[in-house]
């Protein structure tokens, strides 16, 4: 849906309040004092843990958030409906506020009664939206709660909804971190993190302050994929947990006094600008960068469309982009004007390395001294390309560059994947490294594999989120001997010792391609082979929980696809689509662009893209 006509009112009258501090109201407050301490767990009205809420009374708005253009929002419990009075949603949004996140349940045995009417209230003002959870660990597993949630508030990616929120902290009555051991607690999050990303696609929202994070978790690292939404009073920047070095929101006080609300509120920054937290809402995660590659959302497709690129690599080495209408492509445009981008004997990937929801280009020089040059999409072409390891040289001849989200980093303000690149050391000893991005550089590249060597020469990897966590992971298939898939999940500091996924017999023997993607759309990576040295036959095997692939089935039935010669890659040129379909480059004299898409059981609809003319032509990368 599209936002309101009024916001642009709701912003004026906004800036007449003065956004640096709260606007006052003429409602009387309702103190969150010491004896919320005697309420015990069992008081679910509350926004938040009395412990939070009393910490969080005497913060004051922030020195650096004029300056830096946050936002600011609320978010609201039933506390805020003394004696059943209602939220005036108008007054909420005349105010400046933008969006607000609405406590949908607790545990498993509390909905909170003013949910509905809240969370369609604040839709209809004009405000961004989101639900969240108050985790209770010691009544259920994280997935039973996560579902209790989910059951209770459907989430919808409608451009102004949020991902869902986990409220993660202590509440009196209960023990401080629920009896739980740090790793323990960390298992808990995980459940209920995986459980969100299973059904929805996206990752939640945490809720959390530092103080009760590094203890109830051990000062866990393993959720800095999440967006954060961290409680901390101070003047300049909050206190983070460990595991994160940005935060998204930032609580800041709980006495804020808002018009439309009787008492005191919780107030919370953005970090960003209104259109930042627009691309925030409109976010829809996308799919990971292969070793063969995945089409690419260069011009900033808000509906989730990929594009394609043509590295012509010979002599000029120019590099040609053509725009996805959703229907067709458009002609190709020259988006190197500044000069050549990755000659012969360079490998050239895709990836979004500054998450900032546009994909760009890197040239990993393998042939000459490991120099990886980053030429970042301005939406309409690439800006002139830097060095981004200026620590030394990465993946040589003979080793595999792979782009992935293996971190699990986003970007704080847009919330979308900051893409790194690994290396896969096939000829030499199977070590893998990864080099992180920081958005404008890649650190120095640690080993990942520190339990043994993986994936040598005559195997294929490849990088996809097997395990629908939020991370990439590695997988490598056997092709050269037994067709075995062998997966290594990633943790976000390393990968976990590979198992084999196709426990039913071989996959994609050599002579066919390996894929990645999301063919039938439940948020998992699934692995296709296009059997191009023989039939043209797809097969995809599609991912669950367990981990394991199913048993592979023939997704092009009646029909042949992509034979030796051409090029098949794994993307979504149509939003329309429920999950990734496949393109075939034929790229000989005809060079033209084949795509069919996905049904979620098969793939259909095969047509030519690129009615305009031939694009790449042998010898060129298609990406």
């Amino acid at each position: 849906m599209g936002r309101p006509t009024f916001r642009l009112l709701s912003c004026i009258l906004g800036a007449l309040l003065g956004l640096g501090m709260p606007a006052l109201g003429s409602s009387p407050a309702r103190a969150y004092t010491t004896s919320l301490h005697a309420l015990g767990a069992t008081n679910t009205e509350l926004p938040h843990g009395s412990t939070t809420q009393q910490m969080l009374a005497s913060g004051a708005p922030s020195t650096s958030a004029a300056a830096s253009g946050w936002t600011q929002g609320i978010d609201v419990a039933s506390y805020q409906h003394p004696s059943g009075s209602g939220i005036d949603w108008g007054q909420v949004a005349a105010a400046g506020y933008q969006f607000v996140f609405v406590k949908a349940t607790q545990g498993t045995y509390y909905v909170n009664p003013y949910f509905s009417s809240d969370f369609a209230g604040a839709h209809n003002a004009g405000l961004f939206r989101a639900a969240y959870h108050f985790a209770d660990p010691s009544v259920s597993d994280g997935a039973t709660q996560a579902d209790y949630m989910l059951n209770t508030n459907s989430y919808v990616a409608d451009g102004g909804t949020f991902p869902p929120a986990l409220d993660v902290e202590d509440v009196s009555g209960q023990p401080f971190c629920y009896n739980l051991s740090p790793s323990g607690m960390v298992d808990w999050i995980t459940q209920f993190g995986n459980e969100v990303q299973r059904r929805i696609g996206r990752p939640p929202v945490i809720y959390s302050r530092a103080s009760w994070w590094n203890q109830c978790t051990g000062s866990s690292t393993a959720f800095g994929a999440n967006p954060l939404w961290v409680a901390s009073f101070g003047t300049s920047n909050p206190v983070l947990p460990s595991g994160w070095s940005s935060w998204t929101f930032w609580q800041w006080t709980s006495t804020g006094m808002v018009p439309g609300i009787n008492g005191n509120v919780d107030i919370s920054y953005f970090a960003g600008s209104t259109t930042q937290l627009t691309a925030f809402a409109a976010h829809a995660y996308a799919q990971v960068s292969t070793a063969n590659g995945r089409l690419a959302n260069f011009g900033g497709h808000g509906d989730g469309s990929k594009d394609v690129v043509n590295f012509q690599q010979g002599s000029d080495a120019a590099v040609f982009v053509a725009l996805s209408t959703g229907s067709s492509l458009n002609p190709p445009a020259r988006w190197n004007p500044w000069g050549p981008f990755c000659y012969s004997g360079a490998t050239a990937l895709v990836g979004d390395f500054n998450g900032d929801g546009l994909d760009d280009i890197a040239c990993v020089q393998q042939g000459s001294d490991g120099a990886i040059f980053v030429a970042l999409s301005t939406g309409t072409g690439f800006l002139p390309p830097t060095r981004w390891n200026t620590w030394g040289p990465f993946c040589f001849a003979g080793s595999t560059p792979i782009v992935g989200h293996f971190a699990g980093t986003r970007n704080p303000v847009t919330g979308k994947p900051v893409e790194d690149i690994a290396c896969v050391q096939q000829s030499w000893d199977g070590v893998v490294f990864v080099a992180t991005s920081t958005g404008s550089s890649f650190n120095l590249p640690t080993r990942w594999n520190n339990w043994g060597s993986y994936c040598y020469a005559g195997a294929t990897p490849v990088a996809g989120d097997f395990d629908g966590d939020g991370r990439d992971d590695l997988a490598c298939d056997l092709q050269s001997t037994d067709g075995s898939v062998l997966i290594a999940t990633s943790t976000g500091s390393s990968f976990n010792p590979p198992s084999r996924w196709n426990s039913w017999g071989p996959f994609c023997y050599t002579g066919s391609t390996l894929l990645a993607g999301d063919f039938n759309g439940d948020g998992r990576d699934d692995l296709a082979c296009d059997q191009q040295s023989s039939d043209g036959a797809v097969f995809v095997a599609t991912s669950s929980i367990g981990p394991t692939l199913s048993a592979p089935s023939r997704w092009n039935a009646g029909f042949p696809f992509c034979y030796t010669g051409m090029t098949a890659r794994a993307t979504k040129l149509s939003a329309a689509q429920s999950g990734d379909g496949m393109v075939c480059f034929t790229q000989g004299a005809a060079g033209d662009i084949w795509f069919m898409s996905p049904t979620g059981s098969a793939f259909g609809n095969l047509a030519k893209w690129n009615p305009w003319g031939p694009f790449s032509a042998s010898g060129h990368t298609p990406v």
